[in-house]
């Protein structure tokens, strides 16, 4: 008898998904664009910049006395003024005072 009461339960729970399988699929389409749009705001839109493009926001930044930006991973410094200055965080990299003293850590100019 129990068995005969799970086959009911299911053939009754496979009618119910084939009678609402259209609004199943609404409710999951809302929900997608739901968190599309806070995707969208929250990960994209505060890295934006309408004038510099994407801008590393809240990162760290180098002193006024060590201006020039050098990225670890990529072996590359940045000067001020460089098109790729305000998207590089030094963070994981380091500050020098001039060109030279990048160059001779090992450093390379961005390619123009």
């Amino acid at each position: 008898m129990c068995d005969r009461a799970v086959v009911r339960l299911a053939g009754k729970m496979k009618n119910t998904l084939k009678q609402h399988w259209k609004e199943i699929m609404v409710w999951l389409g809302i929900l997608v664009v739901i968190f599309g749009i806070y995707a969208y705001y929250h990960w994209y839109v505060p890295y934006w910049d309408l004038k510099h493009g994407f801008v590393v926001v809240g990162g760290f930044d180098c002193p006024s006395d060590h201006p020039i930006k050098a990225h670890l991973g990529s072996m590359i410094y940045h000067l001020p003024g460089d098109p790729y200055y305000n998207r590089t965080s030094a963070s994981n990299g380091d500050c020098f005072d001039t060109a030279q003293d990048a160059v001779k850590q090992g450093f390379r100019a961005i390619l123009r």
